[in-house]
């Protein structure tokens, strides 16, 4: 190089000591903000949280649960048996089955179910309010049938009387004579009935309508004397 006067070297440009500290700030080697430097990965490797989920539900019966004081390790077999429990059963459902959980003898944790389903507990009602109906109708149809029978006793009570009565009226008497069969008789022969056989008012003379429709229509001293009695003792 040339140091000549007329070739002398150009100066270096001047830097400041700002510049300088810029300049070494920029290439300051930056901290990682991942100190313990993970790969983060960019596939979902882990599985995303639903937005559903499962719950569980039934129907608890609480009038048909309940605590047993049993001796530890009562077999099985002897746990299905238990009063209780079949009591639920045939109460509730007879065909259902009896779980025993676990399904080993007894101890603290031992739990015994009798698994039915809403249906089966809708027929058992079903069938027992139509055997309880059935049951009063029954009851209602023998009282519907007694009381016609017995109003039946009445009405022919009265065409009897009224058949008695016109005998007595033609015989001249002024009310019919007993015992009947007799007063009948009396006046087949006096007076033959046109188109009627003798075999009809003799009926007559023995009919019990007459009696029925009295024990219909009036109280049974007797009977009810005994029906006391036999309550009082």
């Amino acid at each position: 190089m040339k140091t000549g006067s007329g070739n002398r070297p150009n100066p270096a440009p001047a830097v400041s000591k700002t510049a300088l500290f810029i300049s070494s700030k920029q290439h300051k080697p930056q901290k990682s903000l991942n100190p313990f430097h993970l790969i983060e990965s960019t596939s979902s490797s882990y599985p995303q949280k639903s937005s559903f989920v499962n719950v569980c539900y039934d129907i608890r019966i609480l009038d048909h649960r309940g605590n047993k004081l049993i001796p530890h390790d009562l077999p099985l077999d002897e746990l299905e048996c238990l009063q209780e429990i079949v009591d639920i059963k045939e109460n509730i459902d007879p065909s259902c089955p009896i779980i025993v959980s676990p399904p080993r003898s007894a101890h603290s944790e031992t739990a015994i179910h009798v698994e039915t389903s809403i249906s089966a507990i809708h027929k058992r009602l079903r069938n027992e309010m139509e055997d309880e109906f059935n049951a009063k109708l029954s009851q209602m149809e023998e009282r519907v049938v007694r009381r016609v029978k017995n109003e039946m006793f009445m009405v022919r009570r009265n065409i009897e009387d009224f058949a008695l009565q016109q005998m007595t009226g033609m015989m001249g008497f002024e009310y019919p004579q007993e015992p009947y069969a007799e007063f009948v008789e009396k006046f087949l022969k006096l007076y033959s009935v046109e188109d009627i056989p003798a075999s009809d008012p003799r009926l007559l003379g023995h009919s019990t309508t007459r009696q029925n429709a009295n024990d219909f229509a009036h109280l049974q001293m007797h009977s009810s004397k005994t029906t006391i009695a036999r309550s009082i003792g």
